[in-house]
C-alpha cells in the first residue's frame, strides 16, 4: 500500500493525471454554465395560433407571452393544417360550435389541437395549451370537455416521417459521432508513440537520415487515415442501426439528405478526426507508457462528452464566435446540418478555425519530436 501510495503521490505526472479531471470537468461545467449564455441572444419567441370558434369561456388562454392569436372560418381548416406541417403556424385549434353552452348542458363537447412536434416552438405552445386546458378541467366541474378525442385514422401531430427522423438524428448522431470518433482515434494514438517508446522503436525512427517534422507529420497523416476508417465504418453501422432504434425502417428515412449534407458532413468529420489525432498525438508524444498516455487522454475525452451531450437539447447558439472553440463548433455544424438550418458562415469558421488548430498542434507536435528532453522525459 505504501509503494502504490509513493508511487502515485510521489511523481508529478502520475499526481496531475489524478487531479486534471476534476479541474476539467469544474472549468467545462462553468464555461457552459456561464460564459456560453452570456454570448447567447435572447430569443422573444412569437407564437401564431389559429382559432376555429373561439369559445368565450377560454379566450384568457390568448393571453399567454408572445402569443398572436388570428381567428379563422372553418372553410380555412385545411389551409391552416398545411401551415402547421410547414411551421408558419404553431397551432391550429378548433372549438366545437356552440361550446359553452354544451358544456353547460354536460354535453362533452371537443377542443381539437393540431401541431407540429418537430417545432421546438410548436411543442412549447401545444404543451402550454395543454396545461390551461388540463387546470380548466380540474378546476372547474362543470367544464366537461374533450381535447383531441380519438378518431379513426386522425393524426393531431402533423409531423412527417422526416421531420421524426430529422429529430431523433439531431438529437442521437452527433453525440454518438464525437464519441465515436474521439475513440476511435484514442485507440491508435495513444499506441502510437507512447507505444514505440515502451517497444524502444522511437530511438531507431528519430535517427534515421530524415527531418523529424516529416516523422511527426508522418504519423499524424497515418493515423488521421486510420481512425477516419475505424470512425465510418461504426459510422455507418450507426445509420444502418437506426431503423430498428426507431421501431422498423417504416418509420425511418434519411431522404430528406442531399449529396450537399452529406459531404458537409464528411468534411465536419475530417476536420474533427484531424483535430483529435493531432491532440492525442501531442498527449502520446509526452507520455513514458501507453497507459499513461491513456490516463492524461481522459481530460480531453470528458470535455468531448459533455460537449456532445449538448446536442440532445436539439439547437445550438447561431453565434459566429462560439464557431472559433473546438469540439463545440463541430457538434454544432453536426446538428445544423442533420436539422437542416446549416449556416455557411458557421461552417467555413468552423473549417478555417479547426486548420489553424491543427496547424498549430503539428507545429508543436514537431518541436516535442526535436526535443531529448520531451520525447525521452529526461
Amino acid at each position: 500500500m505504501k509503494k502504490e501510495l509513493k508511487r502515485y503521490f510521489g511523481d508529478k505526472r502520475m499526481l496531475l493525471s489524478l487531479i486534471l479531471p476534476g479541474i476539467i470537468v469544474f472549468v467545462i461545467i462553468n464555461f457552459m454554465g456561464v460564459i456560453i449564455p452570456k454570448l447567447a441572444t435572447p430569443k422573444n419567441e412569437t407564437y401564431n395560433v389559429t382559432i376555429v370558434n373561439q369559445a368565450e369561456s377560454t379566450k384568457d388562454f390568448n393571453n399567454g407571452d408572445g402569443i398572436k392569436t388570428f381567428f379563422i372560418e372553418e372553410k380555412d381548416i385545411d389551409i391552416n393544417k398545411e401551415k402547421v406541417k410547414s411551421k408558419d403556424v404553431e397551432l391550429l385549434i378548433i372549438y366545437e360550435s356552440d361550446f359553452d353552452n354544451k358544456v353547460k348542458e354536460n354535453l362533452t363537447p371537443t377542443v381539437k389541437v393540431y401541431y407540429n412536434s418537430s417545432s421546438s416552438k410548436g411543442s412549447k405552445i401545444y404543451s402550454y395549451y395543454s396545461n390551461c386546458f388540463s387546470t380548466m378541467s380540474i378546476k372547474e366541474i362543470k367544464y366537461n370537455f374533450m381535447v383531441n378525442p380519438p378518431v379513426e385514422g386522425e393524426s393531431y401531430d402533423l409531423v412527417t416521417k422526416e421531420e421524426t427522423s430529422m429529430k431523433i438524428l439531431t438529437m442521437i448522431v452527433p453525440y454518438l459521432l464525437i464519441v465515436i470518433l474521439f475513440n476511435g482515434c484514442m485507440s491508435v494514438c495513444s499506441e502510437s508513440i507512447a507505444g514505440e517508446k515502451e517497444r524502444g522503436t522511437i530511438a531507431t525512427i528519430l535517427v534515421t537520415p530524415t527531418k523529424r517534422s516529416d516523422i511527426a507529420l508522418g504519423k499524424v497523416l497515418a493515423l488521421s487515415l486510420t481512425s477516419l476508417v475505424s470512425a465510418s465504418i461504426s459510422f455507418v453501422a450507426l445509420l444502418f442501426s437506426l431503423p430498428k432504434m426507431m421501431g422498423g425502417a417504416e418509420n425511418f428515412t434519411l431522404s430528406m439528405y442531399g449529396f450537399v449534407d452529406y459531404l458537409m458532413l464528411f468534411l465536419i468529420i475530417l476536420m474533427i478526426t484531424l483535430f483529435f489525432t493531432v491532440a492525442l498525438s501531442i498527449i502520446s508524444s509526452v507520455s513514458k507508457s501507453v497507459k499513461e498516455a491513456t490516463s492524461y487522454s481522459i481530460p480531453l475525452m470528458m470535455v468531448s462528452v459533455l460537449i456532445g451531450l449538448l446536442s440532445m437539447k436539439g439547437d445550438f447558439n447561431s453565434n459566429p464566435l462560439l464557431h472559433l472553440i473546438p469540439i463545440y463548433n463541430t457538434v454544432s455544424c453536426f446538428t445544423s446540418i442533420l436539422n437542416g438550418s446549416f449556416n455557411v458562415v458557421n461552417g467555413l469558421i468552423t473549417v478555417l478555425s479547426n486548420i489553424a488548430f491543427i496547424s498549430g498542434g503539428i507545429f508543436v507536435l514537431t518541436r516535442i519530436f526535436n526535443s531529448e528532453r520531451l520525447m525521452f522525459n529526461q
